[in-house]
């Protein structure tokens, strides 16, 4: 396994570690190959709710860097806004692994029909989805899962009409 792999599969299992722990008390972040191999350790200080890095040192020699931050630090992948926003709109977001997307009208400052969430995967799958929309709100969240159960996320995307613009994001 390559280095940046590595240390997404380490940042991948911080991350779910941190989100499965609760928020409290110190946290222990583990990752290893997987045939089990070789295990990387490294303890957070979650009550100090600032970003916290630790370098490890595998045992072939290399260096990988584990952090966390506080939820108020981390801001969406894609984050846009429309003014006086109207008419068919198509809410999409496309990342390495997963491409989604869902279409919206909007007449009079509401969102009066939403409609077709769809979504396409690599290297990963969806065991779950939801999507619900109001006049002021369309939301497609999908639970997604890596391959070889690596760990899950909840991947959002979504649009808000606040007053008369349109805010559309994604995680």
């Amino acid at each position: 396994m390559n280095q940046y792999r590595r240390r997404y599969c380490i940042l991948f299992t911080l991350a779910l570690t941190v989100f499965l722990g609760g928020m409290c008390g110190p946290a222990v972040a583990n990752a290893s190959e997987p045939d089990g191999r070789e295990t990387v350790e490294a303890t957070f200080d979650l009550e100090l709710n600032q970003p916290q890095s630790e370098t490890v040192y595998l045992s072939d020699g290399r260096t990988a860097e584990i952090g966390i931050r506080p939820a108020s630090a981390i801001r969406p992948l894609w984050d846009s806004y429309y003014d006086n926003a109207s008419g068919n709109w198509e809410i999409y977001y496309n990342s390495p692994i997963i491409y989604r997307h869902f279409y919206i009208t909007i007449s009079n400052h509401a969102i009066t029909n939403a409609h077709s969430p769809s979504y396409t995967t690599f290297l990963c799958t969806v065991s779950g989805e939801s999507f619900n929309w109001g006049s002021t709100h369309a939301t497609y969240r999908l639970n997604v899962d890596t391959v070889g159960g690596m760990g899950s996320t909840v991947a959002v995307l979504q649009a808000l009409m606040e007053g008369t613009t349109l805010h559309t994001y994604a995680n």
